[in-house]
Formats: C-alpha cells, structure tokens, sequence
C-alpha cells in the first residue's frame, strides 16, 4: 500500500468526492471541509490509480485520567470511496496512522465507533460506555435562580471551543484542542441554539449549554453541550433548562412527542468509543498516579 499526508491543494476534490458517496458531506459546507481537515491536523490518503480512494483523518488533544493529563490522537475519520472497498486499505492506512501517532508521542489513541469489531483488530477496545437520558426538562428539580443568558450561535464557535477546553474535567474526559473541531461538529449536528454567561474575569464564557432538535418545534430538544467549571454554573444551567421544560398535562396522560413517544423518563446505553495504549509504561504509570507525562515530539 502506498499512502502519504494528505496535501490541500491536490486531495481536496478527491476529499469531497469520497464523503459524498459516503453521504457524509452536507452540499452546502463542501467548502468548509478541506479547511476544517486542515486546521484539525490533517491526516493521510493511500491512492489507487493515481487518486486519492482512502482517507483517515486524525486529531491532537489530551485525556485526563486520574490527576494525569496524558497525550492523546484522536482517529476522528476513515472513509473509503466505491471503487476501492474490499482492497484492505480502511484498515492498513488507519493502521499506519496510529503507528505515526504514536511515533510523534501520543500515549493513547482513540476513535469513535464505526464498525463493531473491526477496529479490535488493530488493537483497539471499548472506551467508556455512554449514557443518554431523555426526559422532560420540567421534571427538573433545581430551586435556584437563573440569570438572563447570552445567545450563542454556531458562529460563535471560536468562544464555544474556548469555554469546553476550560470546563471542568472529570476522568476520562478528552480534549481535542483545534477549534475547528468544535464548528465541525456543530455544522454536522445542523447548527442549533445556545445560551451562556460570561463570568470569567476576562469576560470568556464561563459556562454554556448548547442544544439542538430533531427539525420539529415540538423537539425533542437534544443537549449537545453543557459546559461548566463548578457547582454554580452547573445549577444555573440544569435551571434555564428547567424553564424550557413543557408541564405535565392535568388529565394524567403521559406526554408523548409528535411522532408517538413518550417524553418521560427514559435511558440508553452506548458503545460509542474505542481506545488502545500506543505506549504502555506511560499509561501504567499514570494509573498508578505518576504525574510524570511525555509531550509530543513533534506537534
């Protein structure tokens, strides 16, 4: 296999051809991807007949785990147009990337969920499982008040991606530092809607929540972030989602959506994440406490 970084100026349309038989690519954004896999760190392309048929697409950032923030590479697309599907490239070029990843001194790589098991054979296992709650925001029981919020936009990314990388982390948490990956995945979410506070000294956002819905007035309304530093701000936010909540209706019955379902309390569980050690005395070290962590060599 033949495979190299991926180059703007000559992998751009061939970029753009290989997400719209994916159906990846929304026609109206065609222009903001080569820009968004650029500034998110690029990635590498193998050809087949002199034109780029295979991309992964990869990311840096870092994972908190424990008290310790260790280097992390994000796998954050592979995709492989018609005509080269079955020749093994998907798996051989994500391979080579993770092995220049952990070269330039990434200490974990991670990937989101593309196809169950396939990803096992480059070494990779579950993450953290995901929980997502759906519920009414009325039935919400937060007795504080809330403040008149800022309205937050997609345009208004650079401040969104600003405010996530200052939140408060937890373990297990990741970080993906460009920018450009926060208004990437507003853009694929479909835009929406956010409301914030700037209570930083410096006047930053300081805490958010960002939400989008399923195209339809009556919702549902989907949190895609809520973004905090401490207890406060976390309250405030649990409170103006509160007051975008619908009350329970009189009669008894149950309060359903549009299309039939039932808004109230329900859950499921996800699979979403993948992970592998790319250097395994670093990550036993930082299980067992050690604060001491590489930095990247060459990013």
């Amino acid at each position: 296999m033949q495979y190299r970084p991926y180059d703007s100026e000559r992998d751009k349309q061939h970029a753009l051809r290989i997400w719209r038989e994916v159906n990846w690519l929304h026609e109206d954004r065609a222009d903001d991807l080569d820009r968004v896999i650029v500034a998110c760190g690029g990635g590498y392309v193998s050809e087949v007949n002199g034109a780029a048929e295979c991309l992964v697409l990869r990311a840096n950032g870092d994972l908190r785990h424990l008290a310790t923030t260790l280097p992390f590479s994000c796998i954050t697309g592979v995709t492989t147009s018609r005509v080269a599907r079955k020749l093994g490239l998907a798996a051989r070029l994500t391979a080579a990337t993770v092995a220049h990843e952990a070269a330039a001194g990434a200490v974990v790589c991670g990937l989101g969920m593309f196809e169950q098991g396939f990803y096992n054979r480059l070494g990779f296992g579950n993450g953290a499982y995901e929980y997502r709650w759906q519920f009414n925001p009325a039935t919400l029981t937060v007795e504080v008040p809330f403040r008149v919020p800022e309205r937050l936009t997609v345009a208004d990314w650079a401040e969104i991606h600003d405010c996530r990388l200052r939140r408060r982390r937890a373990h297990g948490s990741v970080s993906l530092w460009a920018p450009e990956m926060t208004y990437g995945r507003l853009e694929m979410d479909g835009g929406g809607y956010g409301l914030g506070y700037r209570d930083a000294a410096d006047g930053r956002l300081s805490h958010l929540v960002f939400c989008g819905n399923d195209k339809a007035y009556h919702g549902p309304l989907r949190v895609r972030y809520l973004v905090y530093q401490n207890r406060m701000q976390l309250l405030e936010l649990l409170a103006l989602l509160f007051s975008r909540g619908r009350p329970r209706r009189r009669s008894g019955r149950r309060l359903r959506h549009r299309d039939g379902r039932s808004a109230g309390l329900a859950s499921d569980l996800l699979a979403g994440q993948f992970s592998r050690h790319l250097h395994l005395p670093l990550a036993v070290g930082a299980n067992r406490g050690n604060q001491t962590h590489a930095g990247f060599a060459q990013w």
